[in-house]
């Protein structure tokens, strides 16, 4: 059966075009001529007459037989009609086995179509959960990591599919074994080295502190500054200066003898002599003078190695901090702190220093910076070693991205292989369902074609042409057409003759040819143009059929479909499953479509009604559920209401319609005359405008307008629909335009 039809890109059917939907089982077109009724069933004819049309199946496609004005064309005006084969009367044996057999083959199309349906569906859910897979890898293993390493997907995103492929292959030889996996904040460590656009080798820092420390050590640990520098101890005057400590303070005195000549310089008494002078010279010996001279030495020494070593210590951290690539290997804070601490300890031992010389028989211990120092020295080294690595990294650059590559889409399917192996078992246990189905539907299809076998060779021995031409004159001869019939020529085809024997083929009247040709057409339905399809699963179409019929045939003819109709709605396994009528002929629609007032009660669900209407030359269509076609003085009123409220019709339109209202309604059902329309207006300027209305109406309904009278403004229109409303109120009859409005 036929789900869906889309009509579009073709005759009046613009590139939007329409969508037939919520086709059933008997289908009710209604359309008046021009509107594209035929454009839809020449295409259901023919489908390559429009390659953007669609036709949508519920389930296999079947053959579709239309009748139409070309099948009409192509089969009777021509020197013969092609014979159709159809079953006898005899070998009912034959048919009962083949009806049985169809049955069977119904039934296998049924289950197919159930087993397709879930194939379908389970198809469905596999491509929105590969869809749903694939955006999930895309968001959460591409966009949220896109910013911080984006050169990294280079290569493997080209789109979503591709990069999903790339992951699940990844996710498939992932093993958690054998991986090292790194974090984040590694790998983006990495990644800010590596993808750097401007990359090159640095220098290692220099550091000559090593001999320096082992010097400043060394004097740090001298013994002469614990040492007690003082005078010989075995002179007269040493037991006065070691038991009062005075040895420093006399030392510093000593030089102002040369001045004091014999008097003592602070009591000023002549108590100096030349044996006071020798025992404080003998006192203050080579081993004191050399002692002193040590320490002062020591002392520039050691000023002149501190300035070296934080001159050297300053220019290493001044160059780190004016590179950012040393200043991420190594805590700078670290650095300055351990620069500021020594300064702190030179400082003081300096200090020591000085005062040692100035009391040089004071002990004092300076502070050990071998620690602190070594310290500094060893965050150098290892500065130095990171930047070794750094520089094998810039000579390695190309192979360790794709190591880091590897190491971050690693990282990714760690983090992620739970998810999607999740989410891949669900796919995987849907594909298995749809490979389980496909081989039932691979079952039911062997099936199919053996019986299908079975019934060609039955029809090949028991079809014949000669039964529809039996069928077709007995037809002809019951409806009263007793002046042409068939015959048989060539053994598979027939000609129209007369009861003398001519052919008449060409003296037959329109409504003749209409009649036999749909006669035709029918005994097509029931058979076929080949032996072995007979009767074959189809659906019909019908294109106005009664266009120059008259009221008897009209009546015979819908009668004739009715009879499909109606096993078409009863018979489950009939091999007709759909019918589409066209029509523009309100009164054959309502004889076609008539459903008892026992059946409209239940709202049957296998009918389906549409109409076709054409606005500025587009064609639209409207579904029905229920029959909307009552009669065709209704239809004029229910297009006017649609002009009116739309505001798409264009204007002739509009002025036919207003035309054939008044006409039928006011000449035809109530006598009355245009004058008396206008009389009964009593303003001249109403009488005035009601006046230009019936001009105009007659005027567009039977001339053809220039350009500048269709293009009359918006609000004439207005004005002459105001008119129109005023006739029926004037009249009398406003509850009719109310109900008619339904208003």
């Amino acid at each position: 059966m036929i789900k869906e039809i889309i009509i579009k890109n073709i005759a009046t059917y613009d590139s939007k075009g329409i969508v037939i939907d919520n086709l059933s089982k008997v289908n009710f077109i209604y359309g008046a001529n021009g509107t594209g009724k035929t454009t839809i069933s020449n295409y259901l004819a023919d489908n390559s007459i429009c390659n953007k049309c669609q036709i949508k199946w519920v389930s296999e496609p079947l053959e579709v037989l239309v009748y139409n004005k070309k099948f009409k064309d192509k089969n009777f005006y021509s020197e013969k009609l092609k014979g159709i084969y159809t079953f006898g009367e005899k070998n009912k044996d034959i048919i009962q086995n083949i009806e049985e057999l169809k049955n069977k083959l119904e039934n296998i199309k049924q289950k197919g179509a159930g087993i397709k349906s879930k194939k379908e569906e389970l198809e469905k859910n596999v491509k929105e959960l590969e869809k749903d897979l694939s955006e999930y890898i895309w968001k959460n293993l591409y966009k949220k990591y896109e910013i911080d390493l984006k050169q990294i997907y280079y290569g493997n995103i080209s789109s979503k599919p591709v990069f999903k492929n790339f992951i699940l292959q990844l996710v498939d030889k992932f093993n958690d074994e054998n991986n090292i996996i790194l974090n984040l904040d590694e790998i983006k460590k990495e990644y800010k080295l590596l993808f750097a656009e401007n990359l090159s080798k640095l220098e290692k820092i220099d550091i000559n502190l090593q001999q320096l420390l082992k010097e400043i050590i060394t004097i740090e640990s001298n013994s002469i500054f614990n040492k007690k520098i003082i005078g010989k101890e075995d002179l007269e005057i040493s037991k006065l200066i070691n038991s009062l400590n005075m040895a420093d303070w006399v030392y510093k005195g000593k030089e102002y003898l040369n001045y004091t000549n014999d008097k003592c310089p602070f009591c000023q008494k002549p108590t100096i002599d030349e044996n006071f002078k020798k025992q404080i010279e003998e006192y203050f010996d080579e081993e004191y003078e050399n002692d002193l001279e040590t320490l002062i030495n020591l002392e520039n020494k050691y000023s002149l190695m501190v300035k070296n070593i934080k001159i050297q210590i300053n220019n290493i951290i001044n160059k780190i901090k004016q590179n950012k690539v040393y200043m991420s290997y190594v805590n700078i804070k670290d650095l300055e702190s351990i620069f500021k601490i020594l300064q702190e300890k030179f400082t003081i031992n300096m200090q020591k220093i000085k005062e040692k010389i100035k009391e040089p028989s004071r002990s004092i211990y300076l502070k050990n910076n071998s620690e602190i120092l070594n310290k500094f020295i060893h965050l150098i080294g290892d500065l130095n070693k990171k930047i070794e690595e750094y520089n094998e990294k810039v000579e390695k650059r190309e192979q360790l991205k794709e190591q880091l590559k590897e190491q971050f889409f690693t990282y990714l399917i760690f983090l992620y292989k739970d998810e999607i192996n999740l989410r891949l078992r669900k796919i995987k246990g849907m594909k298995k369902g749809i490979k389980n189905l496909d081989k039932q539907l691979n079952s039911l299809r062997n099936k199919y074609q053996e019986i299908n076998k079975k019934i060609k060779f039955l029809n090949a021995t028991l079809t014949n042409i000669s039964s529809s031409v039996e069928k077709i004159n007995n037809l002809l001869e019951k409806f009263g057409f007793n002046n042409f019939k068939l015959e048989i020529v060539d053994n598979n085809y027939y000609i129209i003759v007369r009861e003398n024997g001519e052919i008449a083929k060409d003296t037959l009247s329109e409504g003749e040819t209409t009649f036999i040709t749909f006669l035709y057409f029918l005994q097509l339905v029931e058979g076929s143009f080949e032996k072995e399809n007979v009767k074959n699963s189809k659906v019909l179409v019908i294109d106005d059929p009664i266009s120059s019929l008259d009221s008897q045939v009209l009546f015979i003819v819908s009668t004739l479909i009715k009879e499909y109709i109606l096993k078409i709605r009863k018979e489950h396994n009939y091999f007709i499953k759909q019918i589409i009528i066209l029509t523009h002929n309100v009164y054959f629609h309502k004889e076609i479509s008539f459903i008892s007032q026992r059946e409209q009660s239940s709202n049957r669900k296998d009918t389906s009604y549409y109409i076709l209407r054409k606005y500025n030359n587009i064609s639209f269509i409207n579904y029905f559920k229920e029959n909307p076609i009552q009669s065709s003085y209704e239809l004029l009123w229910k297009d006017l209401t649609n002009a009116i409220t739309n505001g798409n019709s264009c204007k002739t339109t509009i002025q036919n319609i207003m035309r054939k209202i008044l006409e039928n309604y006011f000449k035809i059902f109530g006598g009355v005359s245009e004058d008396e329309i206008i009389n009964m207006f009593q303003n001249p300027e109403e009488k005035y405008i009601c006046k230009s209305l019936i001009s105009w109406i007659n005027e567009g309904s039977h001339t053809i307008p220039d350009d500048f009278e269709i293009q009359s403004p918006d609000y004439e229109i207005e004005k002459y629909n105001k008119v129109f409303k005023e006739i029926f109120f004037k009249m009398g009859h406003e509850a009719h335009y109310k109900m008619m409005m339904k208003i």
